[in-house]
């Protein structure tokens, strides 16, 4: 059901979120087209299969182990997320 649950649920979230998709930016994918939604689950699914669970997981259970390495992984999430969410946001306004 994982596998199969997260790209679909991105997609059905998308569809019953009852938005029209944006103009086409010249990147060939409007910012909410249902590929961009399922491309992003399947990337999420992939990711999360790939390291034995997702980011989030990692953060709170090596965080609330009190281990370096948890807290230094949190530190990277944030150094990288932050950064990549502003650049996001700057390339889609």
């Amino acid at each position: 059901m994982l596998v199969l649950g997260i790209p679909l649920g991105g997609f059905l979230a998308y569809q019953l979120s009852g938005e029209k998709p944006a103009a086409n930016t010249g990147s060939g994918l409007s910012a909410t087209s249902p590929l961009t939604a399922f491309r992003g689950g399947f990337l999420v699914l992939f990711g999360a299969r790939m390291a034995g669970g997702c980011t989030t997981g990692h953060v709170l259970s090596g965080m609330a182990q009190l281990s370096i390495a948890g807290f230094l992984f949190a530190a990277a999430v944030f150094a990288g997320g932050i950064p990549t969410a502003l650049l996001l946001k700057r390339r889609w306004s």
